[in-house]
């Protein structure tokens, strides 16, 4: 196996076989290899067993009197997946694995954040992801909060305070973790999900992996919304991607030696700034969101040069073979 696809889904309730077998059927069809699912509503007295024939290692964080919150963590049978830990919070709120999947360690983090006390929650799981984490981690799930709500958000605006926003994006950067969907679509928007008591749509559902694994990831994306009212976010990751070392793209410096090429450039990184900068989009995500865009600025102007050369080429061959031709017409007649 040489991709592995992951998967965060709220699917607002997980104890109903039906819609069980529906949401199993479609982590299937997409060859979800890691399933990261919150508000399974499952009761601790009464967690359904899977005698699903992809998915046979499960591992559930549920409630122990109501059927509310609940996380799960789903693992397909093709991945050879083998467990080294586990820390399953009593309340239903996350759950910590680590496990081997081929020669690769992956601590993988399934959250399902509160509603209100964010800030309090999330440093509660760094804490036990900083004695936790080893290998290359990747933390999921429905953080109930928009990380930059300019861009996130419907509506461009949050309710929650800018200060904690501001810690909890600070507890991300000084651990070295990069939204996975905003890493592969700068600038863009996209929602998970559709709240109708706030007529508001946002972007809670996230998935993050650390900084050297960016060159690992091949896609990131949002289905439909089909079972729920949040939209799964699928992550496609390569397994045979070198990921020990940070991301980079080597940049072809005679792209931008010729000076109407390096002012188009130098233009384009002033106008990014201007239209970006903001009070409420932090700077790691501006920094990456222009490298991104940088790059796609450079590969498509590699891209045109390299068409330009190839046509020249074509138009040089074509005339030293009309040229050979003719000498050789010369030739013919001359005997």
């Amino acid at each position: 196996m040489q991709d592995l696809i992951v998967v965060s889904y709220n699917v607002n309730g997980f104890n109903v076989p039906q819609k069980r077998s529906q949401i199993l059927g479609y982590l299937r069809d997409k060859k979800v290899g890691v399933a990261m699912v919150q508000e399974t509503h499952f009761k601790k007295s009464y967690t359904p067993q899977s005698k699903n024939k992809t998915y046979t290692i499960w591992y559930n964080a549920s409630t122990p009197i109501r059927r509310r919150k609940g996380v799960s963590i789903l693992i397909s049978k093709h991945l050879n997946f083998k467990e080294k830990d586990k820390i399953i919070d009593q309340e239903g709120r996350f759950i910590l694995l680590k496990g081997l999947i081929g020669d690769k360690l992956f601590p993988f983090v399934n959250i399902y954040a509160t509603i209100k006390e964010q800030l309090g929650f999330l440093k509660h799981v760094f804490d036990l992801i900083d004695s936790f984490q080893e290998g290359k981690l990747l933390l999921g799930g429905d953080f109930n909060i928009v990380m930059e709500p300019i861009i996130d958000s419907s509506r461009g605006n949050t309710s929650y305070p800018y200060n904690k926003l501001k810690v909890i994006r600070k507890l991300l950067h000084d651990r070295q973790l990069v939204d996975a969907w905003r890493s592969q679509n700068p600038g863009e928007r996209d929602y998970s999900h559709f709240s109708a008591v706030h007529n508001q749509y946002s972007r809670i559902d996230l998935l993050f992996i650390g900084q050297n694994m960016l060159n690992s990831v091949q896609e990131a994306k949002f289905d439909n919304f089909l079972h729920s009212d949040h939209s799964p976010l699928i992550v496609t990751l390569s397994l045979t991607a070198k990921t020990d070392r940070p991301f980079s793209w080597p940049l072809n410096d005679s792209l931008i030696a010729p000076e109407p090429d390096s002012n188009f450039i130098a233009t384009q990184i002033k106008l990014f700034f201007k239209e970006n900068i903001n009070e409420d989009t932090s700077w790691p995500v501006i920094w990456e969101s222009h490298k991104a865009v940088l790059r796609g600025y450079l590969m498509q102007l590699g891209a045109r040069k390299k068409e330009g050369k190839t046509a020249e080429n074509f138009r040089i061959n074509r005339k030293n073979t009309e040229i050979g031709e003719g000498a050789q017409n010369v030739m013919c007649k001359g005997h």
